[in-house]
């Protein structure tokens, strides 16, 4: 390597950043076996598997009886008072989309960055966040949270597409209901529970296109005397757009779920996924507009060090008892272990594995004006991490263990006043506890870290909202949140031997802000218009201060900003249109007046689709952002990461009730771009890519 790239690249590669995206994402080598491949084709289009039966329309489901409070999911737009976007079944079905990551871009105009191109990484961000923004998306799986204690992101391959049954993206804080990650939305995702029918109903997809790209994918839903079941296989492979950037994943989900008697009702479910991942690295600006296919590991012949292996598996559950007619109790709960090996360069090679359990009561009792929720929520999270100088795993460099303890209870209470008036309150107290010890870590400047220490800290979040109808067809609200973000443990801890001037931060506290918006949905016939205005104010933002090689509270930041959404539905054309206008700055501080990096001012999302005939329908999907400051430039004195658009296209043909034919492209216009850039290094987004799938049902 040159003195001058060496120059260019050390900023970032040395940098805490590149470590913690890195560390989320995760890399791999991927191994393509043609054995695999043909293996999955023919369980894929087996005579065991495709047996003659009668098909039955997917878009909704006939689950168990459940009573759901306003505050898990919404039935439709007009149930919620919020910016908010919601998927079903039919629009996840007909995407053609590898993943819900790729759906949550181009279908529901959510914000996506990745390191290494692959969408499945991404880290989503809701209300302008910037770096780190997964750290305040709460991404909830029936009802249990995917997010990890760490501050790494999860994969969305761990959610197999087809046992999607819905998806909602509720923007702004939600601290109150759902804790200290809503701190900028949540992204809630119900999966399929059981058969529309009583007769069986499968669906079989098997996808193939560019750049090495396989996808398998069966899902089974019947029902058994009562019992609901519905299970998903999925197979994703792909070299990447770039080099050195694959990925192969396995996942599976398998549900159940029925009631007991006339009182009890249950659901339950496990899933798994086996994950390897490969990371091209960062390019210079010279080398991003030469070639952005390009790997800067692979050039000087590093990357056989830098991927990941990782397996998860989880359970939960749901319990519910009816008191009487409008009093019941609730207890979720559930279980997830996480098993990962990270190698992050040579002498940088990491076991990690994270146990984490949950458990949840809940009372909700119904009168005739409202109703009233009253719960509890404990969690527990044990990390183990164990370092090596080598990839063998054979030359020890430390380990750590750390555990992570949160119990929070909140009281909700929704009321209607009139026809028009509607009130919903609600209070949540959490407190967190965490122990941390490490023995023996060797930074790469050969500083050795031991520490055992400890920290606890308290949290309170309230909301208010007021929802106010002067017509059927006219909603309006307004909603004022104070929410909090508690530190995830790598934040705090240098527990992996990455050094910090503190190796474990106690005085790091939790993030406060105040949030006010105010909004209105028209509903006429086919349109739909909502319009939300939105402010917040956020006090001890956590961010990481290159200077004192640390992360700290400070930066107070403020984010205010338009969220507009437009949908018709007609008999051959159907229209969506996503806009946000927000300015997101520092308030006070040397930067006052400064924008926050990666956040961008403007972002467009236009999704159209037409109906030829029954058969054959076509659909284009345009995204444009503008430009944002790029990583780390808090004085924003350096080259922004520029504005780009994006064009997708699908044209699918249901050549029957049970067979349909689709064609995908992403990136039509072959856009260079990027969504990353830190200290003038680039993360290249993928270019134009194919992609061609046919799904069964019966």
């Amino acid at each position: 390597m040159d003195r001058e790239t060496e120059k260019e690249l050390n900023p970032i590669l040395k940098s805490k950043f590149r470590v913690w995206f890195d560390r989320g994402y995760g890399i791999g080598r991927v191994r393509r076996y043609r054995k695999t491949i043909r293996f999955c084709i023919g369980i894929l289009f087996s005579k065991s598997i495709l047996v003659p039966a009668i098909f039955a329309e997917q878009n909704t489901v006939e689950l168990p009886p459940f009573h759901v409070s306003a505050y898990w999911i919404i039935d439709t737009l007009s149930d919620y008072a919020g910016s908010a976007t919601l998927l079903d079944a039919n629009d996840i079905r007909e995407a053609g989309a590898a993943n819900l990551g790729e759906i949550l871009e181009s279908q529901a105009g959510v914000v996506m960055r990745s390191s290494s191109g692959n969408p499945a990484s991404a880290q989503v961000d809701l209300r302008g966040f910037g770096e780190n923004s997964g750290l305040r998306t709460l991404i909830l799986v029936d009802g249990m949270p995917l997010n990890r204690p760490d501050m790494g992101t999860p994969s969305w391959l761990e959610i197999p597409v087809g046992q999607i049954e819905r998806v909602e993206v509720l923007r702004g804080s939600h601290t109150a209901r759902f804790g200290s990650q809503a701190m900028g939305g949540v992204i809630n995702i119900t999966t399929r529970l059981g058969s529309t029918t009583d007769k069986p109903q499968t669906t079989v997809e098997t996808a193939g296109g560019d750049n090495g790209t396989f996808i398998g994918r069966i899902s089974h839903h019947r029902q058994w005397s009562g019992i609901h079941t519905s299970s998903t296989f999925e197979h994703n492979l792909s070299d990447g757009y770039r080099d050195h950037s694959g990925f192969e994943s396995t996942a599976m989900q398998i549900n159940a779920g029925g009631t007991l008697s006339n009182d009890w009702h249950w659901r339950a479910g496990i899933r798994g996924l086996s994950n390897e991942m490969e990371l091209p690295g960062p390019l210079t600006t010279a080398r991003y507009r030469d070639n952005p296919r390009q790997s800067f590991y692979k050039e000087f012949d590093q990357h056989h060090d830098y991927f990941s292996k990782s397996k998860h598996a989880g359970a939960h559950f749901n319990i519910r008892r009816d008191i009487g007619p409008d009093t019941d109790i609730r207890l979720r709960g559930a279980y997830t272990f996480r098993d990962s090996q990270w190698n992050m360069g040579r002498g940088s090679h990491t076991n990690n594995s994270v146990h984490s359990w949950r458990l949840s009561p809940e009372w909700s009792n119904r009168d005739g004006m409202g109703e009233w929720i009253i719960g509890a929520e404990a969690h527990r999270d044990e990390l183990e991490i164990s370092q090596y100088l080598d990839r063998q795993r054979q030359s020890p460099r430390g380990e750590g263990e750390l555990s992570r303890e949160m119990f929070a209870a909140f009281v909700h209470r929704e009321q209607t006043w009139s026809e028009r008036w509607k009130t919903n309150l609600g209070l949540r107290v959490e407190s967190i506890a965490i122990d941390a010890r490490a023995a023996d870590f060797l930074t790469p400047g050969n500083q050795t870290i031991n520490f055992q220490e400890a920290l606890s800290d308290d949290g309170w979040a309230l909301d208010a909202n007021l929802l106010f109808n002067p017509r059927r067809d006219l909603k309006t609200w307004l909603r004022y949140n104070r929410s909090y973000r508690f530190p995830v443990t790598d934040e705090i801890a240098a527990y992996q031997g990455f050094p910090l001037s503190e190796p474990f931060n106690a005085s790091l506290g939790a993030e406060t802000g105040d949030n006010i918006e105010v909004g209105l949905l028209h509903e006429k016939g086919p349109y739909s218009v909502r319009l939300n205005l939105f402010a917040m104010w956020l006090d001890g933002e956590i961010h990481y201060d290159f200077v004192r090689n640390l992360n700290v509270n400070g930066r107070p930041t403020r984010r205010i900003g338009t969220e507009w959404s437009f949908l018709y539905r007609g008999d051959s054309f159907d229209w969506t249109v996503f806009y946000t206008l927000q300015e997101s700055t520092y308030r006070r501080g040397e930067h006052r007046g400064n924008r926050v990096p990666l956040v961008a001012d403007h972002r467009l999302g236009i999704i159209g689709k037409y109906r030829l005939s029954k058969q054959i329908s076509l659909q284009g999907e345009y995204i444009w952002s503008s430009s944002a400051p790029e990583g780390n430039d808090y004085e924003n004195t350096r080259v922004s990461l520029p504005s780009w658009q994006v064009v997708n296209a699908l044209v699918a043909y249901q050549a029957s009730e049970q067979w349909r034919i689709y064609l995908r492209v992403q990136n039509l216009l072959n856009e260079q771009y990027a969504t990353l850039k830190f200290t003038s290094l680039w993360y290249p987004a993928p270019g134009r890519h194919f992609r061609a799938g046919v799904q069964y049902h019966f």
